[in-house]
């Protein structure tokens, strides 16, 4: 039988040991870390992070519930990728046409506000359309954006504007996080769940997993499964903010909106 809490202290010292991810530690954190290191003599003086440091972890196909990627030159495969998440933020992308292989979106938003323009080429778009939601140089509000509402996609259903989620997680001993782009069928439970967190998400240990779901027509697809694992001390948090979060925001956000701020992440 379990043995009952008396004090508030108790109490306390419980729930902080419940949160504590006991297994989890951040090499990039330790005293004397030898990835930290790496991290300030490998970069070019001044240099930052930037989307090619940052290794792409695909959304597997065919409802597939393992994470395959490649790291370091490695095949990897694995049912769970824990971390802190570094980054994470919405993701739309309006592209020339219904089927955007190998062409260039022609808007990008970092968030659920204004969209910027990246590419003059906007194959079969309503140029009357896309001013109408126009607010300054290369910039339009999304609320305004007919393709960003419900009912402009193909036939009638969801949005023309495809939107994601980006979500950078760092593991124990990576020097640089991990970079998910989340589809459409998993951007509420994610978005559910990161705001659900009892601190900043830079701050939290979390784990993503996959689920074997259907579509409307039978076609089996991933998606993700978040949970919460534990938390760092505020001041991790705010090294790992520093370090990583602000300069992330930096390489997504920079006036174009990702994709003519630096960043070509574009699905």
């Amino acid at each position: 039988m379990a043995r009952s809490i008396d004090s508030a202290g108790e109490l306390a010292t419980a729930k902080a040991a419940a949160a504590e991810p006991r297994d989890f530690r951040l090499a990039v954190l330790e005293e004397n870390s030898e990835v930290a290191e790496a991290m300030r003599v490998n970069l070019s003086t001044g240099e930052s992070i930037s989307p090619s440091l940052l290794e792409r972890v695909p959304m597997p196909t065919g409802g597939s519930t393992t994470w395959a990627f490649t790291k370091d030159g490695n095949d990897i495969s694995t049912k769970e990728i824990v971390g802190v998440p570094v980054y994470f933020a919405p993701r739309l992308t309006l592209w020339p046409t219904d089927e955007p292989s190998g062409k260039s979106p022609v808007l990008v938003a970092n968030d659920l506000l204004v969209a910027h323009r990246v590419s003059d080429e906007i194959g079969d778009l309503d140029p009357a359309v896309l001013e109408a939601a126009r607010i300054g140089d290369k910039t339009y509000s999304l609320e305004k954006l007919w393709y960003a509402q419900w009912g402009s996609g193909k036939n009638g259903k969801g949005k023309r504007m495809r939107e994601s989620r980006i979500v950078c997680i760092l593991r124990e001993d990576d020097a640089w996080p991990l970079l998910i782009q989340a589809g459409a069928m998993s951007v509420i439970p994610l978005s559910d769940f990161f705001v659900r967190l009892s601190a900043p998400y830079y701050q939290c240990v979390v784990g993503l997993s996959l689920t074997k779901e259907q579509n409307g027509a039978g076609q089996p697809y991933a998606r993700i499964k978040p949970r919460y694992v534990g938390k760092l001390t505020r001041e991790q948090g705010q090294m790992l903010h520093t370090t990583y979060t602000a300069a992330l925001k930096r390489m997504f956000g920079a006036g174009g909106g990702g994709g003519g701020g630096g960043s070509d992440v574009t699905g």
